[in-house]
């Protein structure tokens, strides 16, 4: 509503209010005046609809007590040998100066390992103590090189070793997938993830091999080393997630799903080339100066493109450590399209009016939050697949937080608020198709 007529409903209404007294004092005894209601602001609707309360969405990730225990215990070892490397200092002036800034490190390493701890057995919690255990080798590895107690031989050993573990794993991974499928989809996922860092050893034979740092330049050879031992310490707390993880969502007793799953790409793919074949050009960015249909029909075209052209790289995931990538990559894609395309179709004609409907946000924002809610109670495979949901709930409400609302602005949260619902309940959709696809082939 343009604030000219708010404030003149505003003044009419206190002038209605104003007279209403004055005749009221007059003629008492002869009526009654009914008050006149006044229109709420766009802040103060956007402001009730910040109000309702967004649910929360369980990790579709397990983490098992073993995984927790060893991912804490790499921590803690990695800990006492950064301790136990500065207590050892000679006591020199240079020495003391870079043990100052090791002893940052450390204390770092204690609030993260405490927050990581509070947070407990989760994805989330996994991921901290990942950034943990790259900081502590940083410094156990400089620590080591400064004192000459890394030798370049025994690291190129130890980087084959971690290869062939690695490649074993991958060799190993059969996709013979736990019963119920839909609980533990996710985390054989989570493995794979893990697993496609495994390319974070591609550049320590360079820095092995330079003969520049291993023939006069000290400083050079201790950096390089230094940096081989955190790359070898990342990748062995990654592979060691990814095969805690494959534990937790794996059966050796259980049918091999690779060609079932082989068998949804395929659909993925012909649903990718339906969208493509919708969006042939390159995206491009949407413009400040377009009108808000424009604005939103660009939307609708670069996830289009984006959505489309993911169909030339699935089959780059046909092989091991690679199929549930392509799987769920392709499923959120599409559920982004479809949403975001039936966002835009019940956004889009509230825009035909002399001013933007604001009391339609709430509306929307209910209906987000009661599908959100039923995927907080859905299976790991639905939640995964809804993850972004809640995400565009929090995005619109941080849009609602300022002042000076303008059409753009609220038709953009009504668009957020609904494509958060629409996320959600085809999430809830082909999460379920999936999961029946995938029952058949275990029976």
């Amino acid at each position: 509503m343009p604030s000219t007529r708010r404030r003149f409903l505003l003044g009419a209404a206190a002038l209605a209010g104003v007279a209403g007294c004055n005749e009221r004092s007059a003629r008492a005894s002869r009526e009654t005046v009914t008050p006149v209601e006044v229109p709420r602001t766009d802040q103060e609707i956007v402001r009730e609809a910040m109000a309702i309360d967004a649910p929360s969405v369980p990790s579709a990730i397990r983490v098992s007590d073993a995984h927790w225990a060893a991912a804490v215990d790499h921590v803690e070892t990695l800990r006492d040998s950064v301790e136990e490397l500065l207590e050892s200092t000679d006591g020199s002036s240079g020495e003391r100066d870079r043990n100052r800034l090791q002893d940052d490190v450390l204390e770092r390493a204690d609030d993260r390992l405490e927050s990581a701890r509070e947070t407990g057995p989760s994805e989330e919690g996994v991921h901290l103590l990942r950034r943990i255990v790259r900081d502590l080798a940083r410094a156990d590895g400089y620590l080591r090189a400064e004192r000459g107690t890394l030798d370049a031989t025994a690291l190129r050993s130890a980087v084959e070793a971690e290869r062939e573990a690695t490649d074993a794993l991958l060799d190993g991974f059969e996709y013979r997938i736990a019963r119920p499928v839909e609980e533990v989809l996710p985390t054989a996922f989570a493995a794979e993830r893990a697993l496609e860092m495994a390319d974070s050893l591609d550049h320590v034979d360079d820095f092995l091999d330079d003969e520049r740092g291993s023939d006069g330049d000290a400083q050079r050879r201790v950096d390089q080393l230094a940096s081989v031992y955190r790359s070898l310490e990342v990748h062995r707390r990654r592979r060691d997630d990814a095969e805690r993880y494959i534990e937790t969502a794996t059966d050796p007793d259980e049918r091999s799903l690779r060609p079932a799953i082989d068998a949804e790409l395929d659909d993925l793919a012909d649903e990718l080339a339906t969208v493509a074949e919708q969006f042939p050009d390159e995206e491009r960015s949407a413009r400040e100066e377009e009108t808000v249909a424009d604005y939103f029909e660009e939307i609708r075209s670069n996830v289009g493109h984006r959505t489309g052209r993911f169909r030339s790289q699935l089959s780059e995931h046909r092989e091991n450590g690679r199929r549930l990538h392509g799987l769920f990559r392709a499923q959120q894609l599409l559920v982004e399209y479809e949403s975001v395309t039936a966002a835009i179709d019940r956004t889009k004609p509230l825009l035909d009016g002399p001013e933007f409907p604001t009391s339609r946000l709430l509306t929307e924002k209910r209906r987000a939050v009661e599908s959100v809610e039923r995927v907080a109670d859905g299976t790991p495979i639905q939640r995964y697949l809804a993850r972004r949901a809640a995400q565009m709930l929090e995005s619109a409400d941080h849009y609602s937080r300022g002042d000076g609302l303008n059409t753009r602005a609220l038709a953009r949260m009504h668009l957020m608020y609904a494509g958060a619902a629409e996320w959600a309940e085809l999430a809830l959709d082909r999460g379920d198709a999936l999961t029946e696809s995938l029952q058949a082939q275990q029976s």
